[in-house]
């Protein structure tokens, strides 16, 4: 690896280990997790946790962004 968190390099890892759908794995990992915080959020009487909740959204573009960077192709689900 030549730069900290490269994608393209984890991709490599990530076939090299047999994980040949890792960006698909690991996106819908990541939308079930991201749903799941969602409706949790909806049912705390927590502020704090409603406040958090807000960020989700962006949080999960953000993070379903990084995770289609994986393959190097555009997953239109994903971005």
């Amino acid at each position: 690896m030549e730069k900290p968190f490269d994608l393209k390099y984890l991709g490599e890892k990530m076939k090299e280990a047999g994980l040949d759908i890792a960006e698909e794995s690991l996106g819908k990992g990541a939308v079930v997790f991201f749903d799941f915080l969602d409706e949790s959020a909806k049912l705390s009487q927590n502020m704090v946790v409603k406040l958090v909740a807000s960020l989700l959204p962006e949080a999960r573009k953000a993070v379903l962004e990084q995770i289609d960077k994986i393959d190097g192709k555009v997953d239109p689900l994903l971005g």
